[in-house]
């Protein structure tokens, strides 16, 4: 099973409508993917919501996804940038 785009965009419009920041592994589980398969799909996913979302002039919907320890804070770290140009 994989990322289903539609599925991630709308978890993360949830989380936005709720107010709250919404983890990666949360995004992976709307599409019912064990977050050990997503980890690698899921940045590139998420860098084409990006695209998806400036092509619209929508806000950048990407930006409320954080690692699970920063649920609350929202901080953002440099992994998953750097996971993202990782070949």
């Amino acid at each position: 099973m994989s990322l289903d785009i539609n599925k991630s965009y709308k978890a993360i419009l949830s989380g936005a409508r709720q107010g709250r920041f919404v983890s990666y592994g949360e995004v992976a589980a709307a599409s019912n993917v064990e977050w050990k398969k997503a980890r690698r799909p899921l940045p590139l996913q998420l860098d084409h919501l990006v695209q998806i979302s400036h092509d619209r002039g929508w806000p950048l919907i990407s930006a409320i996804v954080v690692n699970k320890d920063n649920i609350e804070s929202g901080n953002l770290e440099a992994s998953p940038l750097q996971d993202l140009w990782r070949p």
